[in-house]
């Protein structure tokens, strides 16, 4: 059966989904009527970038030869003729070079800020990709002015964004190829004919001049695509870069770390950045010798391809991968197969990226702008990641607005060892957590109050337990239709991810069993009333998990995520737990207790969305430590206010 279709739907997640699902990570399949073998993991790269047995002659369909490589390119080529044409490339790639690449760089990141300062709002990714082809095209030696940065840039992304389209996307990038060949075509002609100078030691000089081992020059039209073929990657840079700002905002506290200056911390971070966000799909190639690896046969000329994005986030690599933790990668053995965005091997004579380290250079360099040179507000976006479109970005390109310089002085205090909460950073929280789930959530315990506490209702019913359903299915359902684009994006579950969430579920049902029924026993030995019993032990203990869990959530970056959990958990704690007894028919006895707690109850989500409002900024509330110490004085009120009433209570109890 052809799988096509199935590619075009799945995109990202085609092959590690078949994998997953059958159990290995070798597969066959037929795409586009022809028979192609899918490979992931470290394993499978190490044999795909084994010159014996693949090659890279005929392995690009000519539909990604036109738009995104080229025709004739160092990509397709092998033997001593790639040999040769990769060390041109590398020859280009010394530190000194990439250090005045990325000087280039910043300088244009410095020279956008009052123009950004000026603006209501930009979209990064747009901005960083006229950044990057301006340093860029001058760090190659073909010119481009001012007013042609922009035209040149959407040209550039248009071949990125073409090889997988149908329609009039994939055409667009067609043209623009084709006169971007045509341009710089001519351009070595003249350098050749010396009616242009090429800047000495610039990419233009070298690949005007380069030989293939039979002594003849390039043809001006390959030499064209060789100049693209270091262009295009640099420009297509702005998607790591984009994802790194989208990672930034998603984990705050990888920000603080960020702003010391450590270049180990941003090493770490950008690794991470290529590894977690998805950038090219997969890489192919043919078998040139037939072979069998993995049960699976190779027959010469089989269309092979490597699943990059699947190494990247293959289980038995990465200990939970679907997890931005940058710092998995401070125990990283550095191995040429495992992380693999720009495909593995070796840089000088393999077929991995000669622009690798560029890419790490420039993503540090913008990582040192947005975190320590200027300081901005991300308004509310869609930033879901369609992993379906190839190669994809968040949808809105990650729109920032507010925009501001920050002065060298405050530069360097940013760079001490002030805690970001004595800087009055604090946690920054989508507006979501308020609007998505706060309020709702108070008009949940108010329903709930409604329900068990005007005398004439007093108690659970079932009637109760129905309405109670519905008020849970009205709050799921306004979550998700409000809530798309937040700060998770995109969420994919591996079969391994659904059964250990099913487990954890029946773990915590057996729990919650047995730390009640634990607790009671307790408060009965203790000679305590079954109501104090639940209010001051079974409620504390039941907390605790709950305290791990938004911790740890929280201590991953994902700030939003762990307070709406808290909101979702107790809104399900009014409705669907409180259908059993409902069903039963339960009576509301202590009735001052109740209300007390019910008080409380609704005391606590006004006061968080209170103290977070006042810090509010565009998109975001703020929380810090002394609306903390305040929430918590909250608790002890309430503690002090419940033990008073039962105080009173036994009291009226004994007169």
């Amino acid at each position: 059966m052809d799988s096509t279709l199935a590619l075009a739907w799945q995109g990202y997640e085609f092959v590690s989904r078949r994998c997953e699902r059958y159990g290995t990570d070798v597969f066959q399949t037929r795409l586009l009527l022809e028979p192609t073998v899918c490979l992931r993991g470290a394993e499978a790269a190490q044999v795909f970038y084994d010159a014996d047995r693949f090659q890279r002659r005929g392995a690009f369909p000519m539909r990604v030869q036109k738009t995104l490589l080229g025709v004739g390119g160092v990509q397709g080529l092998d033997g001593q003729t790639h040999r040769a044409r990769k060390q041109m490339f590398m020859d280009l790639m010394t530190p000194h070079d990439i250090r005045t690449l990325t000087g280039l760089v910043a300088d244009g990141w410095r020279a956008r800020i009052p123009v950004w300062e000026a603006a209501d709002r930009i979209v990064l990714y747009e901005e960083v990709g006229q950044i990057l082809c301006q340093a860029v095209s001058s760090w190659v030696g073909v010119p481009v002015t001012e007013s042609q940065v922009r035209g040149r840039t959407q040209s550039l992304h248009a071949m990125i964004d073409a090889p997988a389209a149908v329609g009039p996307r994939h055409w667009r990038g067609r043209h623009a190829r084709h006169g971007a060949e045509q341009a710089i075509a001519d351009l070595v002609d003249r350098v050749r004919r010396g009616e242009h100078a090429a800047p000495e030691g610039s990419a233009l000089q070298v690949v005007s001049t380069h030989r293939e081992p039979g002594g003849q020059l390039l043809g001006s039209r390959i030499a064209a695509v060789e100049l693209l073929n270091l262009v295009r990657p640099t420009v297509a840079v702005d998607r790591f870069i984009t994802f790194a700002a989208l990672a930034l905002h998603q984990h705050p506290q990888w920000r603080s770390r960020l702003r010391q200056g450590e270049d180990r911390d941003a090493e770490l971070f950008v690794q991470e950045v290529r590894r977690f966000y998805p950038f090219f799909p997969m890489v192919g190639a043919r078998v040139r010798t037939a072979f069998d690896w993995q049960g699976v046969h190779f027959p010469q000329g089989r269309r092979t391809l490597l699943d990059l994005y699947g190494t990247n986030h293959h289980p038995d690599l990465w200990e939970n991968p679907e997890i931005f933790d940058p710092d998995r990668f401070t125990t990283w053995d550095g191995g040429a197969y495992g992380l693999i965005p720009q495909g593995g091997g070796d840089h000088h004579i393999g077929h991995r990226c000669a622009g690798e380290w560029i890419t790490i250079a420039l993503m540090k360099t913008a990582l040192a702008i947005l975190t320590r040179e200027i300081t901005y507000d991300v308004p509310s976006q869609d930033l879901r990641i369609s992993l379906r479109r190839m190669p994809t970005l968040p949808s809105s390109g990650f729109v920032i607005s507010n925009v501001r310089s920050v002065p060298s002085s405050a530069t360097n205090r940013a760079t001490s060892d002030k805690k970001p909460a004595e800087q009055g950073e604090g946690l920054r929280i989508e507006k979501g957590a308020v609007l998505i789930d706060a309020l709702p959530y108070l008009a949940v315990v108010a329903l709930f109050a409604v329900l068990i506490l005007p005398p004439a209702w007093r108690g659970l019913q079932p009637i109760d337990g129905l309405i109670a359903v519905v008020a849970y299915v009205i709050y799921l359902g306004q979550a998700l239709f409000r809530g798309r684009g937040g700060e998770r994006g995109q969420v994919s579950w591996s079969g391994k991810q659904t059964l250990l969430t099913l487990g954890g579920v029946a773990a915590l049902a057996v729990g919650s069993y047995v730390l009640v029924t634990g607790t009671q026993q307790i408060g009965s030995a203790l000679g305590l009333a079954p109501l104090v019993s639940g209010l001051f032990i079974t409620a504390f203990m039941t907390t605790l998990p709950q305290v791990f869990t938004t911790w740890s959530v929280v201590r991953s970056g994902q700030v939003t995520s762990g307070i709406t959990s808290v909101f979702a958990d107790h809104t399900m704690t009014f409705t669907l737990a409180v259908l059993p007894l409902a069903i039963v028919t339960v009576p509301v006895q202590n009735y001052p207790v109740v209300l007390t707690v019910m008080a409380f109850v609704a005391l606590m989500p006004v006061l968080f969305a209170v103290l977070s409002y006042r810090r509010e900024r565009h998109d975001s509330y703020g929380f810090i430590l002394r609306d903390v110490v305040m929430l918590g004085g909250a608790l002890i009120a309430y503690l002090l206010c419940t033990a008073a009433v039962l105080f009173f209570l036994a009291g009226a109890g004994g007169r």
